[in-house]
């Protein structure tokens, strides 16, 4: 008995730092990351010490993939050209599905789906492979999905990117079979959109300018005062100008240059 109880109170101390420095470790990446996109200061306490005791235990934490995951995302945030960081982080992600919550697994993955943003905002465009088989991941595991439904950004930012890897079939596929899982309010704004995108994508640009006229005619009916229309805007009103050029119709694409000018200076949420 005095054994087994030794090894009960010897469990129950490994669990406690377990839990404590993987919670440590989520927090001190949620604060790295807000300071990293907001400026935010912290003061970050004891992070030396817990990263230099899990560096010197790495035996101790292997099965321990809450561990071994934040250690791992924190590593991509504060050091984001030692790529074997967000390699490893993967391999680790692939294989943790069912050790957290939906909502935990979701977050994890959504850290790494900003290192490969950040990397494409830095010149690495095979970094957009990474990203789309990402968003597949998610979709395939049901994480992109909130009771059913997926977020209008979601459903445009995977369509970009697919596109962007001229995924057309695959991208169609998706826009039609996610259409009704988009809230009702801005199903039609959604839909509209990304359809228009992949019309000029598929160089279909009479359908895209008929498209993209359907998708203004709902963005004015969307009733929610809380939406903010200015990245729908901005985007097709660049496709619009993007078309024009394409299609070599100067005197439109002059008007709608000009039209253009005029909603950015008018527009002050826009830097």
């Amino acid at each position: 008995e005095h054994i087994g109880y030794s090894q009960y109170l010897q469990s129950k101390a490994n669990a406690l730092d377990t839990f404590y420095i993987s919670a440590k470790l989520r927090i001190v990446c949620e604060m790295v990351n807000r300071q990293n996109i907001f400026s935010s200061e912290y003061e970050i306490s004891s992070l030396d010490i817990i990263l230099n005791y899990v560096e010197s235990n790495i035996e101790k934490f292997e099965n321990q993939s809450s561990v071994n995951i934040y250690y791992r995302i924190l590593h991509t945030l504060t050091d984001p050209s030692n790529e074997e960081n967000y390699f490893k982080l993967i391999d680790l992600l692939d294989k943790a599905e069912n050790d957290f919550s939906n909502e935990e697994l979701k977050e994890m993955y959504t850290f790494a789906m900003n290192y490969c943003i950040k990397q494409l905002n830095s010149g690495r465009i095979d970094y957009e492979g990474h990203l789309f088989q990402l968003y597949r991941k998610l979709i395939e595991t049901g994480l992109i999905y909130d009771h059913n439904f997926i977020s209008q950004w979601d459903y445009k930012n995977i369509i970009a990117t697919s596109l962007r890897l001229s995924e057309i079939e695959w991208t169609e596929d998706f826009i039609n079979s996610n259409k009704d899982r988009i809230d009702p309010v801005f199903k039609e704004v959604a839909y509209t959109f990304n359809l228009a995108n992949l019309y000029y994508e598929k160089r279909e640009f009479a359908n895209a300018i008929k498209t993209l006229h359907k998708f203004d005619d709902a963005l004015k009916k969307v009733a929610d005062p809380d939406f903010d229309d200015t990245f729908y805007n901005l985007d097709s009103r660049s496709m619009f100008i993007k078309i024009y050029y394409e299609s070599k119709e100067d005197d439109t694409l002059r008007a709608t240059l000009e039209t253009f000018k005029s909603y950015l200076l008018r527009n002050k949420k826009i830097s």
